[in-house]
């Protein structure tokens, strides 16, 4: 095979001896080190006899440990990278590989006997060899060698260092021995295998259960014949031309919040890591073969990939649509003499086999940039480790780009994660890069700190805007050694104008960020006890019977489908509170003394109040703390606002309530229309340092999700809808954080 060179550096010890003496150790009272050494006092004949017995009643019964006790080291010189990408499949087997940077056309590359015999030799090696010298060519010229080598074919050649164990080495040999396997790589594993099994001869003997496929953790299959399965994802999601896609939505698993994650991250709590193992996220990612090659070594997303003999041929039916170019060639002068080069080689392949050449031996000229489909799981842990050594500025920018678009993903899906899926400087505290990039110092000179609480810029701006602001921020209205809930009430007179699907909504978010959340329907029309999931035609209890009959709250309270938010339900028999609170003491003051309560149980409480200024919505103002009055974009965006702010204006002087306006929400809005745009510039002219930035949108899934009885997080968290509540529930976090 020319100048491939596959060397067995390094093994543990004897690995037969060593795993026959664990697999003994596991029954016997003695330790395995004393075995190992009652072992080597036998005679080689004895001792063979005993190691074949054992590993034949143990990793030949399918006890796959056994096997994982041998270590192999092998250094593979000259192989091509097509042999590589094979060597990477298996999750268990660890791999240290010369970048494809060092790529040189002098070193060449490699071809199959099957295309030096054939008579298109000479074209094949003019194409190939040109690839190379555009590869020079583009470097020469200043383009980036991460980029230029994108234009490199498979059967470039590359060194690289494999440790694996015996279980992995016959699921590796397993894997390549199939007629849609290059020849070379069956050729380099029959190599490893030889020199495994003349150094441990019984742990490689096929005795039946050590060889079952079903036993081993299964792989990626790049040179698979099909894929069935990858055939359905990528039809749906090709036609998108879906870069990434988050192709799962994951179970949000209530027990984990972000106080646990920052437990696990901040204080390196190893069983609350554990624990993000748990919670999983499914990628469709379209990336090229050389970005592929960095995303399987990633051994801990499992992966399930696009046979590329499908990729080649899906390029083929729609030319250029699987060819990945860097951004730093498109906007060269190299761009076109790029696509043709590419064309060249992909035309080469098809000309290859229709030349009767088998897909597995002409695979290898196609370039570097051809993109695949490749499916990945990955977990709330990986989602903080792996994604943020992906994102960080020295990874290569393909790869920095789809783990980017992964981490939004995730933190949209899951905002408890927000702060942790980023760049591995910014979760561990410092760069464990030799040669650290600006991107931690570059954060923190756009944060301020206060008391070790990093305060957004955004947030910054809201605070330094007007006294009103910094009044909010810093006149606490509860004792800081008890957690006393923040109430807040989301009122307007005026009907219609998303109060109830804003008080759903950012109860949801802000108990997925991690705070306790109840919900309080304070409106007879039950509009949020219906968008939370909860039929009040079904309740014994509700709302009415803790205002007029003096029931205690925690006898009402239902459970949502989200954890950490609960809520006070309200049913149509509330109107009669109404009438019934007009001669009770204290009737203002109903809700606030229910409330008080059970204060202490939440971080927020969340008031959606009636469309009116009855004496409902007076006990929610009273009860509240500040208020959110949501205005919808829209021509009589202002009518009632005057009424309702001197209500505040009464409640503050006559029942002496320090209520304060959280901010005017703008909601319904449509960016396309001009009326939109106008109504906003004038609220935030006639209120300026009151209006939330954030702009609630018209949204078809805000409207559908209640009549589904969930809120937007369950029924469409990646909508435009969804991202606003999001960003609100974010602000809100950020308004109440205490600055000195």
């Amino acid at each position: 095979m020319g100048d491939l060179k596959v060397s067995l550096m390094a093994t543990c010890g004897d690995p037969q001896l060593i795993a026959a003496a664990g697999a003994l150790g596991c029954f016997e009272e003695d330790s395995s080190a004393k075995i190992l050494e009652g072992l080597l006092a036998l005679s080689t004949e004895e001792r063979d006899k005993k190691c074949k017995a054992v590993l034949k009643n143990s990793f030949g019964m399918g006890h796959g440990s056994v096997g994982d006790q041998g270590i192999f080291i092998f250094s593979i010189e000259n192989l091509p990278r097509s042999a590589t990408l094979q060597l990477c499949l298996p999750e268990f087997a660890s791999h240290l590989q010369q970048s494809l940077r060092r790529a040189k056309p002098d070193r060449g590359f490699y071809l199959p006997k099957k295309i030096i015999d054939d008579k298109y030799i000479s074209i094949a090696w003019d194409i190939l060899s040109e690839s190379f010298e555009f590869y020079q060519e583009m470097s020469a010229a200043g383009i980036p060698g991460e980029d230029a080598r994108y234009i490199l074919p498979l059967y470039t050649k590359t060194n690289i260092q494999t440790a694996l164990s015996a279980r992995e080495l016959c699921h590796l040999r397993a894997a390549s021995n199939k007629d849609v396997t290059p020849y070379i790589v069956w050729f380099v594993v029959e190599e490893m295998w030889r020199f495994a099994h003349e150094v441990a001869p019984y742990l490689f003997e096929d005795f039946g259960a050590n060889y079952e496929p079903l036993a081993w953790y299964p792989s990626s299959q790049l040179f698979a014949d099909k894929n069935l399965t990858m055939d359905r994802l990528v039809d749906k999601y090709a036609a998108k031309d879906c870069k990434v896609a988050l192709v799962y939505q994951p179970w949000l698993i209530g027990a984990i919040t972000a106080r646990t994650i920052h437990e696990a991250v901040k204080n390196r709590n190893e069983a609350e890591l554990a624990n993000l193992k748990h919670i999983h996220f499914e990628f469709l990612v379209k990336m090229s073969l050389a970005c592929f090659h960095q995303a399987t070594r990633q051994r801990t997303w499992n992966q399930s990939v696009e046979p590329i003999y499908d990729a080649a041929q899906a390029d083929f039916d729609n030319p250029f649509s699987r060819m990945f170019a860097p951004a730093s060639i498109k906007r060269s002068d190299f761009a076109d003499k790029y696509r043709e080069m590419y064309m060249k080689m992909m035309s080469l392949y098809i000309k290859l086999i229709q030349r009767n050449m088998p897909r597995s031996e002409a695979i290898g000229v196609v370039p570097h940039s051809l993109m695949v489909y490749d499916w990945i799981h990955v977990n709330g842990w990986n989602a903080i480790h792996a994604i943020g050594k992906r994102t960080c500025e020295k990874a290569q920018l393909e790869i920095r780009h789809i783990a980017w678009a992964m981490a939004k993903y995730i933190k949209t899906a899951m905002p408890i994660f927000e702060g942790f899926v980023e760049p591995q400087c910014v979760t561990y505290g410092k760069c464990p890069e030799k040669d650290p990039c600006d991107y931690l110092e570059k954060r923190k000179r756009k944060t301020v700190k206060h008391d070790g609480s990093a305060i957004p810029p955004l947030a910054r701006k809201l605070f330094r805007k007007t006294k009103f602001i910094i009044d909010i921020a810093t006149k606490i209205s509860y004792s800081k050694d008890i957690n006393m809930a923040k109430v807040i009430s989301v009122v307007n007179a005026k009907g219609g104008v998303g109060k109830s699907t804003t008080a759903v909504n950012l109860g949801a978010y802000l108990a997925a960020l991690g705070k306790y959340v109840l919900l309080v329907d304070l409106d007879p029309q039950a509009n949020a006890t219906v968008g939370v999931g909860v039929n009040w035609r079904k309740l014994d209890r509700h709302l009415y019977h803790s205002l007029a009959e003096f029931v205690e709250p925690d006898e009402i309270i239902q459970k949502t489908g989200l954890f950490g938010y609960d809520l006070l339900p309200a049913a149509p028999a509330l109107a009669g509170a109404s009438v019934e609170l007009i001669n009770l003491e204290r009737r203002e003051w109903r809700l606030y003394d229910l409330l008080r309560k059970i204060r202490t149980n939440y971080d927020y409480i969340i008031v959606d109040s009636p469309p009116s200024l009855g004496l409902l919505t007076i006990n929610g103002l009273v009860a509240a703390e500040e208020v959110i009055i949501p205005v919808q974009c829209e021509y009589y965006a202002l009518e009632g606002l005057g009424q309702l702010l001197e209500t505040i204006n009464l409640i503050r002087d006559n029942l002496g309530r320090e209520l304060k306006i959280k901010g005017v929400l703008l909601t319904m809005y449509d960016k396309r229309q001009r009326l939109s745009r106008e109504v906003v510039k004038e609220v935030r002219r006639n209120f300026p340092g009151y209006v939330f930035d954030t702009l609630i949108p018209r949204s078809v899934s805000l409207a559908e999700a209640p009549s589904f009885g969930k809120v937007i997080l369950q029924y469409a968290p990646f909508s435009t809808g969804g991202g606003a509540y999001r960003l609100l529930a974010q602000e809100i976090i950020n308004l109440d954080k205490p600055i000195i």
